[in-house]
């Protein structure tokens, strides 16, 4: 079990980092200088941050079903942290989704609005 909530523990730290990187790319309007397509990066960066959230909590949620039928000295405090920290990956999970599906709704409008802006200045 140990090895599955350690490749939890890098999911979530993973998460982190690269959910504060991207923050910290648009606070200081580095997003702006330089001539990326930050929503592709964002929707990129999201996406395996929800297929990790997927794959994380799903390999808890199995040990922790085969813990709870093989073994019963796991104590009923331990088990609710682990069910709570699964619950916990498939809310950010879903709070992934909803990201990704904004940011395409954002890259969606722009890509429709550029070749309008781009016939307007070289007209």
């Amino acid at each position: 079990m140990h090895s599955e909530l350690s490749i939890y523990v890098f999911i979530l730290v993973f998460a982190f980092l690269s959910s504060l990187a991207l923050l910290l790319t648009s606070v200081t309007h580095l997003n702006k200088v330089m001539p990326i397509n930050w929503t592709v990066i964002d929707m990129t960066i999201y996406f395996v941050c929800c297929f990790l959230f997927l794959l994380g909590p799903s390999l808890i949620a199995q040990d922790l079903i085969r813990y709870h039928k093989h073994y019963s000295d796991i104590t009923s405090h331990t088990y609710g942290h682990l069910v709570a920290a699964v619950l916990l990956g498939f809310t950010c999970m879903l709070l992934a989704v909803y990201i990704i599906w904004q940011s395409y709704k954002d890259y969606k409008g722009y890509m429709q609005f550029r070749p309008q802006r781009l016939s307007a200045v070289l007209a």
